[in-house]
């Protein structure tokens, strides 16, 4: 079989044989270029090699992912871009099967044209779209009409506002209020006031996807909240969404769980009668302070981190509590300022490939039991990667007292003095 990375193969063969090696040029892909009668009666046969072509389509996919990364690195696009980019891998596979379907055919050639400028063509729109959307001029001014779809998609979009509200009157004999708030990539502010509302919403949003729902069950003595909202919008930028939440009537006990996958929440948890408190990020970032007032009734407080960020300030005032954090490749800050009541507190961490800082004022006594796979503990004096029990020197006579229950991969934890 002829070799394929060879560009020209010349062979004499016998007039009988030629049938033979015709087939099995045909098979390796090479082609067969000339014929012609030699001396003594022989064939020579000349066999050109057919060199695989290279695609165009991946060098410009590259070449785009670059652009942005640089769009990135300059503010001229957000980071959260990638968010929504990534649901447009199915394009790839569309384009390899194309590829792969007309390898070896005569449209091979033609479909490795036709793919590396349709590529320059969208680049072109994407990149110059870009540009004058920075520049806030109208595209009708532009002279390339053909952006105009480009901006439709990716320019400002008519901003909504929806405002939801509960009323206490609307629901009776209610000991405590359960909500869920479910968002994507939006933007979450929740906080309490004294209204006599037991729920009040305002969304500002760009896009229907965005638009926000409220769920209401009563179950006995428990009302049941559910705030969420759909994204399978096909804008590419500029979506908005920003929520606003705010909780009344301090005396009902509240359950507060909330999931946010590439958003930013941040959390006023102040005059709260929180109970319980689920936490969940992807990618996004979460803040959640929880006040400088004692929190009598909280009982657990879980944050599940995916690749995102966490930060849990003054944690002392939920110190009678159990506190579980799970920080997969992401990073997360624990703070224990305020003034924390006598007696222990639990925490458990586990920590795969991301980084855990731990804060504690440095007249709590702290207990720390690890284990550590390839990762590393560094806590007071003591740096290891070892399995272990590390007690401070002032656990034994403080008056409160933290017990930290540490399983780290990877990752790395600190554990330091405020």
């Amino acid at each position: 079989m002829a070799d394929k990375k060879t560009a020209n193969i010349e062979k004499t063969l016998k007039n009988d044989d030629e049938k033979m090696i015709r087939e099995v040029v045909k098979e390796s892909g090479e082609v067969l270029t000339d014929t012609k009668r030699g001396p003594s009666g022989l064939e020579e046969i000349s066999i050109k090699g057919e060199r695989r072509g290279i695609s165009l389509i991946w060098p410009f996919i590259l070449i785009s992912a670059g652009f942005i990364l640089l769009f990135n690195y300059f503010n001229i696009l957000p980071w959260s871009v990638w968010g929504v980019a990534w649901r447009f891998w199915p394009v790839i596979l569309i384009l390899g099967g194309f590829e792969i379907f007309l390898r070896k055919t005569i449209w091979h050639a033609f479909f490795q044209i036709l793919g590396g400028a349709v590529v320059i063509i969208l680049a072109s729109i994407f990149i110059l779209g870009l540009y004058f959307q920075f520049r806030q001029e109208k595209v009708s001014e532009s002279p390339f009409n053909f952006l105009q779809l480009f901006y439709q998609i990716t320019g400002p979009l008519e901003e909504k506002t929806k405002e939801l509200t509960v009323s206490q009157n609307e629901y009776s004999n209610l000991e405590k209020i359960n909500l869920e708030v479910k968002l994507g990539s939006q933007e979450l502010n929740l906080s309490t006031d004294n209204s006599d509302d037991l729920f009040y919403s305002k969304a500002v949003y760009n896009t229907s996807n965005f638009e926000p729902t409220l769920t209401k069950s009563q179950v006995g003595k428990d009302l049941f909240l559910i705030y969420e909202t759909q994204e399978n919008q096909i804008s590419f930028f500029n979506v908005k969404g920003e929520y606003e939440i705010k909780l009344s009537q301090a005396e009902l006990l509240t359950d507060l769980t909330i999931g946010l996958d590439s958003g930013k929440g941040n959390l006023n948890c102040e005059n709260l009668n929180l109970e319980k408190a689920t936490l969940t990020i992807g990618s996004g970032e979460l803040e959640a302070d929880f006040g400088s007032q004692k929190m009598e009734k909280v009982q657990t407080v879980e944050a599940t981190v995916g690749s995102g960020k966490l930060e849990l300030k003054n944690l002392s005032s939920i110190a009678s509590s159990h506190l579980n954090v799970d920080v997969g490749s992401g990073r997360s800050t624990l703070s224990f300022g305020g003034e924390i009541d006598k007696g222990d507190f639990l925490v458990t961490v586990n920590v795969g490939s991301g980084k855990i800082l731990i804060e504690i004022p440095e007249d709590i006594g702290i207990k720390v039991s690890y284990k550590i796979g390839s990762g590393n503990l560094t806590v007071g004096d003591l740096k290891t990667s070892d399995d272990g029990v590390y007690t401070s020197p002032n656990y034994t006579d403080a008056e409160s007292k933290i017990n930290l229950d540490l399983v780290v991969g990877s990752g790395s934890v600190e554990v330091a003095t405020l």
